[in-house]
């Protein structure tokens, strides 16, 4: 991640860490719905 040596205030490490949280929980509830899509189509099918 974000070294703090590289000279950045600690307050824009924290938001962009934040960032990259919140970016990595939508991509999670994006990605779970259609998971259970396909396995549900794949149980349904067999």
């Amino acid at each position: 991640m974000v070294q703090q040596g590289i000279g950045l205030p600690r307050r824009q490490i924290a938001m962009i860490r934040t960032s990259v949280t919140n970016w990595a929980v939508m991509v999670t509830l994006i990605v779970q719905p259609t998971t259970r899509r396909e396995n549900r189509s794949m149980t349904a099918a067999t």
